[in-house]
């Protein structure tokens, strides 16, 4: 049986923040999960959010996703494969963040980190993320799932969450270890 271990948890107070981050993170896990319920104050309907693993803004990262979200059942699958050199950086997302309107719920996902601390593999991942958007989107529920790999060696010591502006109070972040 898997037993969750917390590393370490963010929550947005009135402040708001543009990143969070975790660092030092313990090498005597397993495996690593990010939880997380976020909202960003921007009127875009969804937005993604970004995960960089040790600051590492080359091109390392590789993932499929399959997206859906509208007030009816549709779905897309899209195959990323480059740069978001608009953000000087490059990742994957993972919360559909909704935007400016209070009512508007947290988008909420998980990511799953597999040997993150392993030296002689590339760091492989898969998450699910969803939100629903409550303004003239009334009722839109989008929902993404991903998989794919960081292409480096290098053990996951730290990560950085960022949208491009600020996350909303009550945001939270929780990153869980887990043995077994």
């Amino acid at each position: 049986m898997n037993t969750y271990s917390l590393i370490a948890s963010e929550t947005v107070s009135g402040s708001a923040t543009t990143s969070v981050t975790f660092s030092d993170i313990p090498q005597i896990y397993d495996d690593i999960v990010l939880r997380y319920s976020a909202k960003v104050n921007v009127s875009a309907w969804s937005a993604n959010l970004v995960i960089r693993a040790n600051s590492d803004s080359s091109n390392i990262y590789r993932y499929h996703v399959v997206a859906g979200g509208t007030a009816t059942a549709t779905a897309t699958s899209e195959v990323y494969f480059w740069s978001l050199t608009s953000q000087g950086l490059t990742s994957f997302s993972g919360a559909n963040m909704t935007g400016t309107d209070p009512t508007d719920t947290f988008g909420v996902g998980e990511v799953y980190f597999f040997e993150y601390a392993n030296k002689t593999k590339v760091k492989t991942f898969y998450g699910n993320s969803s939100s629903q958007g409550n303004t003239t989107t009334s009722g839109t529920i989008y929902r993404k799932a991903f998989h794919g790999m960081i292409d480096t060696l290098n053990p996951i010591t730290s990560m950085v969450l960022s949208y491009g502006v600020n996350f909303v109070a009550g945001t939270r972040f929780s990153l869980y270890g887990i043995k077994g």
